[in-house]
């Protein structure tokens, strides 16, 4: 089993990426209600043929500016950030599926 320290509301693994030698900078701040505010004024905005290109796009550009490698990562970040501010004092366990890969010959291509 591995143990995450869960990410709290206004935090981004683009910050925890940074070391400690680096001069402080200016990280985005992930707020679930604020990206949710801005899919949805950006899917408005988007209507007509392009519209699932560019929420594509904007997912990409969401996820780099937070430093996730994926859409995937983001969103589950966020939901693990939602149920954990919800919680108060219930003990919490998220359990993640591991990831199988297949190799051309086992157990090394």
């Amino acid at each position: 089993m591995i143990i995450e320290k869960p990410f709290q509301m206004g935090e981004s693994i683009a910050k925890e990426k940074a070391t400690s030698d680096l001069t402080p900078l200016s990280y985005p701040l992930l707020n679930v209600d604020s990206e949710l505010e801005i899919a949805l004024d950006s899917k408005v905005a988007f209507e007509g043929n392009l519209e699932n290109q560019k929420m594509k796009e904007l997912g990409l550009e969401r996820e780099r500016i937070h430093g996730w490698h994926n859409a995937y990562e983001l969103s589950k970040a966020m939901g693990e950030i939602v149920i954990n501010s919800m919680r108060g004092d219930i003990p919490l366990v998220i359990i993640g599926p591991t990831i199988i890969e297949r190799t051309l010959k086992d157990p090394f291509p």
